[in-house]
């Protein structure tokens, strides 16, 4: 009997150490890289129905991204949480989609993982419906990794570095014309709006 219950034992011992190292790899499998830069393009659609192709970058850090080529500008935007940076997918000089957003410019949004972050409402939204809030997590980052094909980026990503001509869009006029939430929505994060 102490034979059998040895090898009970023993079976018991191996299937829990089975258990957990596969949960910790399957941990593993669906974690999502931090301090990395990832680019998807997106199809903006204004609510006339012109269309631009957009360059989204993001960005998941749990202090804030910093680097050696990082322009000073840029450090000073970059919190914990989702950093977001949009670009035209084209080099041009007029952009009449999106005014702002030409040659030489991005625009960028932090979502914290801290605070909840409001999504401006912009006269692109359509159907709006109140102000939304936003707050990132680690857990969320994770799952829109994993759900969402993204292309990694290699080191700090061309808009921000401090060697590129590049600018923010800072002027009201031209960010009434753009909309974070439609932004956030080609993310597949409709349901995590307001969370």
């Amino acid at each position: 009997m102490k034979k059998f219950t040895k090898i009970l034992s023993a079976a018991a011992l191996i299937l829990c150490t089975l258990t957990l190292l596969g949960c910790r790899d399957l941990k593993e499998a669906f974690s999502a890289p931090k301090d990395t830069w990832f680019r998807r393009t997106v199809e903006y659609t204004n609510k006339n129905g012109d269309k631009t192709d957009l360059y989204v970058y993001m960005c998941y850090s749990d202090t804030g991204y910093s680097a050696d080529d990082l322009s000073s500008d840029a450090l000073a935007k970059m919190k914990s949480g989702l950093t977001v940076v949009v670009t035209a997918k084209t080099e041009v000089d007029t952009n009449p989609v999106i005014s702002g957003l030409t040659r030489g410019k991005y625009i960028i949004k932090n979502f914290s993982d801290t605070t909840s972050t409001e999504l401006d409402d912009s006269d692109d939204d359509t159907n709006s419906t109140g102000k939304q809030t936003f707050k990132m997590s680690t857990a969320k980052w994770n799952w829109m990794y994993n759900l969402i094909a993204l292309d990694k980026q290699n080191g700090t990503i061309t808009p921000l570095r401090d060697d590129a001509n590049y600018s923010e869009v800072t002027e009201i006029a031209d960010l009434k014309n753009f909309s974070w939430k439609k932004i956030m929505a080609s993310y597949l994060l409709d349901n995590l709006l307001g969370e």
